[in-house]
């Protein structure tokens, strides 16, 4: 395995899939606030001050089941297209995080900025541990992604 790609170097799937996931997390979470302070100080009104933040059981298993599944095939996919292209591992990357942000940020455009460091990190998880075996690859994108949607779910409930 080519160490140079590591984000960090950790041989353990488990550990990994828990520091990426809190990585990826704190990164969203920046870049949100970010956002949330430049719609504050520029009245840029990117932020409804009537959202619904509620979540229903189905919302629930969608975001800490579903989506995590679902996506980290669709990111297998795509990297397998962009890898066709003769793509950098960087720029398979960062391909796959501004096609995420672009459909999360079709849904709710202020989603787009807290989805596209996750899924750089989901997708730089997927690429380093892909040479192991796609088993643990996967884990490794999915299970952060559990984890970041888990904590997007915990403050819906927290705040709603």
């Amino acid at each position: 395995m080519n160490k140079n790609l590591y984000l960090f170097d950790i041989p353990r799937l488990s550990a990994y899939v828990v520091i990426s996931g809190v990585l990826a997390l704190t990164g969203s979470v920046l870049l949100l606030m970010s956002a949330f302070v430049a719609d504050m100080w520029w009245q840029l009104e990117w932020i409804s001050e009537n959202s619904d933040a509620s979540f229903t059981a189905a919302d629930t298993f969608g975001y800490i089941v579903f989506a995590p599944v679902v996506e980290t095939y669709m990111i297998v996919c795509l990297v397998w297209v962009l890898a066709k292209l003769n793509l950098s591992h960087i720029a398979i990357c960062v391909s796959s995080a501004l096609v995420w942000a672009g459909l999360h940020g079709l849904l709710n455009p202020l989603s787009s900025i807290g989805t596209i460091f996750s899924f750089f990190i989901f997708t730089h998880s997927y690429l380093v541990w892909k040479k192991h075996s796609f088993k643990r690859a996967y884990l490794a994108a999915a299970l952060p992604h559990v984890m970041v949607n888990t904590a997007v779910v915990v403050l819906g409930f927290a705040i709603s």
